[in-house]
């Protein structure tokens, strides 16, 4: 794209805490102060943004005897008799306004000019302050600068360990993750993305069943989990009784065995020494605990050790 120059235009620029003039104040000043005759304008422009007012002239002669005898800093002077600082310079001028935004006071001036010069030159810098109508016409916090951009600023600068955000017109809209352009941070591509995470079910354990809990999940409604909870609870006593009865029945028969080594030993003659009573008893327990399993009982049972005793007795 083809820069287009401004050609023979003459900017003044107002402080932007400066109070706003009208235009009849305006026009008064030009033809007052740079006295300039009427034949002599080609255009009146204002810049509300900017702050600024950008006068066109008829020719170059024009152009060059009012930048040779006003170019610089002087008083603008209001209806009322107020004055206010401004500068005029030549609109055609490469340098532009720089804002640096979100710095606080304690950073100095100096600093934010040594972290842009690789952006381009820095002519000067000042600090923004609130306008005449606020009760403190104090500074902003904001840092105006003067610079000719050479290179695209991005959007956010490390200042003294500070994120400053910088503004300028003109200024191309940059990704704030890579500070690319054609792009914005939620389309950039080195974005962190997050994988969805696939949940599989597992089976329901004993723990779930004595917990209350079903095996296709949580319940989605009141009522759900109200009828799910005592059916839970009664197959939960159903297996409680279950396993109490077949370990009775297991008591039962491992003591019946229990018994056949004493009944056996009365009709051995008395000849038959305690020590082989006892290793018949030893070996049927060894049997039997190789076979079955033996549940604790409540109950008090006798040990093959206790018949061998009774027996020697």
């Amino acid at each position: 794209m083809v820069a287009i120059r401004r050609v023979n235009i003459i900017k003044v620029q107002f402080e932007a805490s400066a109070p706003r003039s009208t235009a009849m104040e305006l026009h008064v000043w030009i033809q007052q102060t740079l006295n300039i005759n009427t034949d002599q304008v080609d255009m009146l422009q204002l810049n509300m943004q900017e702050k600024s007012l950008y006068i066109k002239v008829i020719s170059p002669t024009v152009y060059e005897k009012i930048v040779q005898k006003h170019e610089g800093e002087t008083n603008f002077k209001y209806g009322n008799g107020e004055q206010t600082q401004i500068k005029i310079s030549q609109a055609d001028s490469p340098a532009i306004t720089v804002r640096v935004f979100n710095l606080p006071p304690e950073v100095p001036n100096s600093m934010v000019t040594t972290a842009l010069p690789r952006y381009g030159v820095i002519n000067s810098v000042r600090n923004e302050q609130w306008s005449t109508p606020f009760p403190f016409p104090v500074n902003n916090g904001i840092r105006a600068l003067k610079m000719e951009v050479k290179q695209n600023i991005p959007g956010s600068v490390l200042i003294a360990r500070y994120n400053a955000r910088i503004t300028y017109i003109g200024q191309p809209i940059l990704c704030f993750i890579c500070h690319e352009p054609d792009h914005k941070k939620e389309d950039c591509p080195r974005r962190k993305t997050t994988l969805p995470v696939s949940v599989q079910s597992r089976k329901m354990l004993l723990s779930d069943i004595v917990m209350g809990r079903s095996s296709r999940g949580p319940s989605t409604s009141k009522e759900e989990r109200t009828m799910s909870r005592p059916v839970e609870r009664d197959a939960s006593v159903e297996d409680d009784t279950d396993t109490s009865s077949e370990a009775a029945e297991i008591t039962n028969v491992v003591t019946e065995r229990r018994e056949q080594p004493t009944l056996e030993t009365t009709d051995r003659t008395e000849d038959t020494t305690a020590e082989e009573v006892n290793t018949d008893g030893r070996n049927e327990a060894l049997e039997l605990m190789q076979t079955t399993v033996i549940p604790e009982s409540k109950s008090p049972s006798q040990s093959p050790s206790q018949f061998g005793d009774d027996h020697s007795r």
